[in-house]
């Protein structure tokens, strides 16, 4: 399924036919090289030539938007059906394609202006991840920074350009606030990327749109999607510039059971963990589809069983497993658990002082359970009545052979 899906997302993604660049709007819906070959470095593909091309924009976010619509349209095909949808910077653009308002061939062609436009940009731009609030953060901004996104209550993403992103690091260094340093090509979601926003608007205004299928909470906004907003041309236009509002979005969706992070790096996986958390609420589920380094079928599988587990999701597991698996109906009442262990007294503690023994004869008839004796003790677990039956002494010991006293 997600093999298919990302055929066919990535032909709408084919190379681009040699025009100049300023002609580059025209194919909007292309670009350069093959993004299937830059994405799985293919075997016929010229690996050299290849080799960094996803690290820059202008295949990264394609690439993105591929990977992001087939993990979506597998586990749809599982049967998962999402209440809402959320999206983060092109991760909204992904799902706002599922939800029906683009057709393939426009999110191509926008996913591809996007990435295109912002790699023309010039380099030099720096973004950081910063342990602090939106209002801890605005107050030290000038005109070449700028806020990219909120991800949490105390984390917050500054984007710009270096001498200025460095002071604002540097500002919450010096209270001993954690910082990260992202890799970025350019400084997305800030005042450097306004220069593309004009060449930009022209490719959106170009595109058909329609009404979402699915409920969906905007990142822009940080509040439920109303009509008539994803079909506005400047919305996709603002969505490039604007603060990417994760954390109101996720917010709006605390009473939610579980999420499911579908793309290829579970990045937001611990920010979403932590967003109902800071508002009291937990026990809420959340899995990435895709984790680094790990096996794909595997993260997968288990995000799917996670979800099941939770009751957040009701997979079609005949869809799940074909003709490879039969399925087994469970109770749909509570496991009665009990016990089929004999239940005997603790055994006596040996103890160190000597003890006598006294010589006590066979007697005739004893030393031997009679079989039917035998089996009625074990039927009844009458361990304690066993020693009995079978001629022993109270203190357990056998009064067949003769033993000598110990002194």
């Amino acid at each position: 399924m997600i093999a298919d899906v990302l055929r066919g997302v990535l032909r709408r993604l084919g190379p681009l036919p040699r025009w100049g660049p300023r002609e580059w709007a025209k194919p909007a819906g292309h670009v350069e090289r093959s993004v299937r070959d830059v994405l799985f470095n293919d075997a016929d593909a010229d690996a050299d030539a290849d080799a960094g091309l996803l690290d820059r924009t202008v295949y990264a976010q394609p690439a993105l938007f591929a990977v992001e619509v087939g993990l979506f349209r597998l586990f749809e095909s599982w049967g998962v059906r999402p209440a809402w949808l959320v999206g983060h910077s092109i991760g909204e653009i992904a799902a706002a394609f599922v939800a029906g308002v683009f057709s393939l061939s426009d999110a191509a062609r926008l996913v591809a202006a996007r990435g295109r436009l912002m790699q023309a940009l010039p380099a030099g731009g720096v973004m950081a991840a910063v342990e602090a609030s939106e209002d801890e953060t605005t107050p030290l901004f000038d005109g070449a920074v700028g806020l990219a996104a909120v991800n949490g209550a105390t984390s917050v993403v500054v984007s710009g350009e270096r001498a200025a992103v460095e002071r604002v690091v540097a500002h919450f260094e010096g209270v001993g606030r954690r910082v990260k340093w992202l890799r970025v090509s350019h400084a997305f979601h800030s005042p450097l990327i306004e220069p593309m926003l004009e060449d930009f608007a022209a490719v959106v205004s170009g595109l058909s749109f329609a009404e979402p299928l699915l409920p969906m909470v905007s990142t822009v906004t940080g509040k439920p999607v109303e009509e008539g907003l994803l079909t506005d041309p400047a919305y996709w236009v603002r969505h490039v510039r604007d603060t990417v509002r994760f954390h109101d979005a996720i917010t709006h969706l605390g009473e939610l059971g579980g999420f499911l992070e579908v793309g290829p790096g579970g990045v937001l996986v611990a920010q979403t963990q932590q967003i109902p958390e800071d508002s009291g609420r937990e026990g809420q589920v959340v899995v990435p589809a895709l984790r680094p380094g790990q096996d794909e079928s595997r993260t997968a599988m288990t995000a799917l069983g996670a979800l099941h587990a939770a009751d957040t999701a009701a997979p079609d597991w005949k869809a799940v497993f074909g003709d490879h698996a039969s399925l087994v109906d469970l109770p749909t009442y509570p496991f009665q658990r009990r016990r089929y262990w004999l239940n005997s007294s603790p055994p006596h503690r040996r103890s160190h002082q000597p003890r006598s023994h006294t010589v006590r004869p066979r007697s005739p008839g004893r030393g031997r359970i009679p079989r039917g004796q035998r089996h009625r003790a074990l039927h009844r677990a009458d361990l304690d009545g066993l020693p009995a039956v079978a001629g022993r002494t109270g203190a357990g010991r056998g009064a067949g052979r003769p033993r000598p006293a110990r002194q």
